[in-house]
């Protein structure tokens, strides 16, 4: 039986619609990786130096660790995913780099947004779900989360926040019990290993259930034992978050939570009163919610937006509380969160003349809302896009780089004593003095530092660590001699602006040139240069052309740091990609290929 392309409850065919997620794939991956090729270094930041440092990787590499360890709390959270993953990086590849860490974060990012964005589309009609699912990738692909993007410690977020928003489209679309109602199960147990924030899915997930048996009679048994269950794990969850007594950065009155509250809500603005559109849209959802055992049949599509809803309002107010004190501006970090805020105010309201059976003239009223809502959003957020390259990624890039340089004289020299002058905002990390030297004079934390910190090669020894041009050609046959068993990697900054000849000119010299952040001016390259590199006239050449300044001596990079950096400058490439297969989903995809999707 041929398929009717204008049924109702029919969407593309699988085997069309992997074409437009492969497409979203490699748009959200181009997003995070040009963020990464401008802007990202290589050495730990902040938490990362006691939660990875002393708490994950030195331990793993004396044989001090144990299976139980990847569940300890980190602060309030139980991150054991993102110590999977440097686990993984650490064994793979040798070296404690955050490059390596940042593009598997890219990585895990497009694969669970597009995950998401699949299971989002399986929950309605595609007339109605498609322009929400393009909504939804349209803000994931904005560089928005910028901060996340840019700090190898930061999976967590991606996890907490795909994981339990497919949680919540898979509880709005299976059967209790069923299949795909267990991965949504165990899909927010995971996100809580994410962050702690993941408690807060079972009650979004929950509500959903309740909402479903209010409707469905026929299974309203069933409905009401999977929000039982939902409730159950959500308590499991409450106690075994960990408790931080004395936090200083709580909330200390109800005044401070409820302004930062309302400042969360109402991002990308700065004032709290804008908040007041989209807590109104939350009033009449929960009112047609309330109703809807009576007059209103609620679709997955509807239902999954309610609890979108649910959970980011639940996590705007536990980022109140729990980071509130002063009433603070939202930070960087949780931009990924609250920026979910903007597409669901606008696909809620522009749902509510369905959900509330509306006609002409106030539906129309209502569709010209949401439009106003739509363009009032888009400007906001491309308020916060501008704001990101104007002003936070240079300030970014000048704090990194003072860090990196702190941190590699000190290294290169030996003299920790030097870190006692040193405040936490010169080397990148809240330790004390005496904590950090103790990490860093560790025979097992030096062998895997980041290339940009580590001491040179061995057999580079006496040679100057920065290479002015004028010495060029006397060190450049130092160079020839470089151990057999190792990539290095060579930095150097040039007023070049990068181009795909550079790296194809480098690729016939034998090396991969790669591009990094740019600072005062100048663009930062790399020189990947394999075991087997010798002097080569045409690399001298090259460097010579590109007036190249401040050359470091060659250390050792693992092949996943040289891999990643090397995805990271193709991130134009992958764009292109993007695009190709974006437009080509237009004309390759027939508009009469559709069948169910159950």
């Amino acid at each position: 039986m041929t398929p009717n392309p204008t049924q109702s409850g029919k969407l593309f065919a699988r085997r069309w619609l992997a074409l437009p997620l492969v497409g979203i794939f490699l748009a959200l991956l181009s997003s995070r990786l040009l963020l990464i090729r401008g802007h990202a270094f290589a050495h730990p930041y902040w938490d990362q130096w006691h939660s990875e440092g002393i708490a994950l990787i030195q331990p793993w590499l004396e044989g001090d660790f144990h299976f139980i360890d990847l569940f300890a709390p980190n602060s309030e959270h139980r991150i054991a995913l993102t110590r999977l993953i440097q686990l993984a990086l650490i064994s793979l590849d040798g070296q404690w780099d955050g490059i390596s860490q940042v593009v598997a974060n890219a990585l895990v990012y497009s694969l669970l947004g597009t995950g998401f964005l699949a299971s989002l589309w399986r929950t309605g009609e595609s007339p109605a779900v498609l322009p929400v699912v393009l909504l939804f990738a349209v803000v994931f692909a904005l560089p928005i989360g910028w901060a996340n993007a840019l700090w190898g410690f930061q999976s967590q977020f991606y996890f907490l926040i795909f994981l339990s928003l497919y949680a919540i489209t898979g509880t709005s679309r299976s059967l209790p019990f069923a299949a795909g109602w267990w991965v949504a199960y165990g899909a927010a147990f995971l996100g809580f290993l994410g962050m702690a924030g993941g408690i807060l899915t079972p009650v979004a997930c929950g509500a959903i259930q309740t909402l479903r048996a209010l409707q469905s009679p026929n299974t309203r048994k069933a409905h009401g034992l999977a929000a039982f269950a939902w409730l159950g794990l959500g308590i499991v969850l409450f106690l075994w978050t960990p408790q931080v007594p004395g936090s200083t950065v709580k909330a200390g009155t109800f005044a401070e939570f409820g302004v930062t509250l309302l400042k969360n809500v109402a991002f990308p603005f700065a004032d709290p009163l804008l908040s007041i559109p989209l807590i109104l849209i939350g009033f009449a959802a929960a009112s047609v919610a309330l109703r809807s055992r009576a007059r209103v049949n609620l679709t997955p599509l509807d239902l999954s937006l309610i609890g979108f809803l649910i959970w980011t309002f639940g996590q705007s107010a536990a980022i109140a509380y729990s980071r509130g004190a002063g009433a603070p501006a939202p930070t960087h970090r949780y931009f990924d969160v609250i920026s979910l805020f903007a597409p669901i105010g606008i696909a809620l309201l522009w749902r509510m003349p369905v959900l509330f059976g509306l006609k002409s003239p106030a539906s129309v009223i209502v569709r010209i809302s949401a439009i106003a809502l739509f363009i009032v959003s888009g400007m906001g957020l491309a308020g916060v896009v501008r704001n990101t390259f104007k002003n936070w990624l240079p300030q970014h890039d000048a704090e990194f780089a003072l860090h990196e340089a702190n941190l590699r004289d000190m290294i290169l020299t030996s003299d920790y004593g030097r870190l006692g002058p040193k405040s936490a905002q010169e080397i990148g990390s809240y330790l004390s003095a005496d904590s950090m030297r103790t990490l860093l004079s560790a025979s097992s934390i030096r062998r895997v530092l980041a290339p940009s910190i580590r001491k040179p090669l061995q057999s580079q020894e006496g040679l100057p660590d920065i290479i002015e041009p004028s010495d060029l050609a006397i060190q450049w046959p130092n160079w020839a001699n470089l151990p057999q068993n190792h990539l290095s990697i060579v930095n150097f900054e040039s007023k070049q602006t990068p181009g795909l000849w550079l790296q194809w000119h480098a690729l016939r010299c034998g090396v991969l040139l790669t591009v990094g952040p740019a600072i005062s001016g100048s663009t930062r390259y790399s020189l990947i240069l394999p075991g087997s590199f010798r002097q080569s006239p045409a690399l001298y050449s090259l460097l010579s052309n590109l007036d190249a300044q401040k050359l470091t001596a060659p250390r050792s990079i693992g092949p996943i740091g040289a891999l990643s950096r090397f995805l990271a400058t193709s991130a134009l490439v992958v764009s292109s990609l993007a695009l190709i297969t974006l437009v080509g989903c237009i004309f390759l995809m027939p508009a009469n290929r559709f069948e169910p999707i159950r």
